[in-house]
């Protein structure tokens, strides 16, 4: 049985939270994570239906499956949450409803080539997917051409920071 919620989300605006796209539900397999406090541990949910899209700065209905087997026992019904993309807080939100259920994950198919990463590094505005690029860039697979691209001058400096960042945050060096 996998754990269900629906929420009401209100996310920052871009000069807040630096997301400059819409969140777009059920188009990719996507992963948030809710936090009842900023210091408190994140849920990670992946949005299952709701408002199709939310515009930074707007707020939508959003439905999602809670992907972690031991949840914060303070997201009930009425809590308030903050919403983190990684390690970025990108809005708000409150529970408003929760509910058990069967659910079949879609495969995950977000596997960007080692050339799409470098397209991405290089372009300031880019963004490589709809989902947490911090969790997707740190498999194995992409940690020696990250580690290349941090050193790179040429390489967008926003994306050298958040590269950075990312690897600090995975405990790579």
């Amino acid at each position: 049985m996998a754990e269900f919620a629906e929420a009401l989300i209100q996310l920052d605006p871009t000069q807040e939270s630096g997301r400059k796209v819409p969140l777009k539900i059920g188009s990719l397999l996507y992963t948030l994570h809710f936090r009842v406090s900023k210091d408190s541990v994140s849920s990670a949910v992946e949005p299952i239906g709701g408002s199709p899209e939310i515009e930074p700065g707007h707020s939508g209905l959003v439905q999602v499956v809670f992907l972690d087997r031991v949840l914060d026992p303070a997201l009930e019904v009425g809590c308030q949450f903050y919403l983190y993309e990684g390690s970025v807080l990108i809005g708000k939100g409150e529970l408003t409803r929760r509910w058990q259920g069967e659910f079949e994950r879609k495969p995950n198919n977000l596997n960007p080539t080692i050339d799409e990463v470098r397209a991405w590094a290089y372009d300031e505005e880019a963004w490589l997917m709809d989902q947490d690029e911090d969790v997707i860039l740190c498999r194995p697979r992409y940690i020696s051409v990250l580690k290349e691209l941090v050193l790179d001058q040429g390489c967008a400096e926003n994306k050298r920071k958040e590269i950075l960042k990312m690897l600090k945050l995975h405990g790579i060096s």
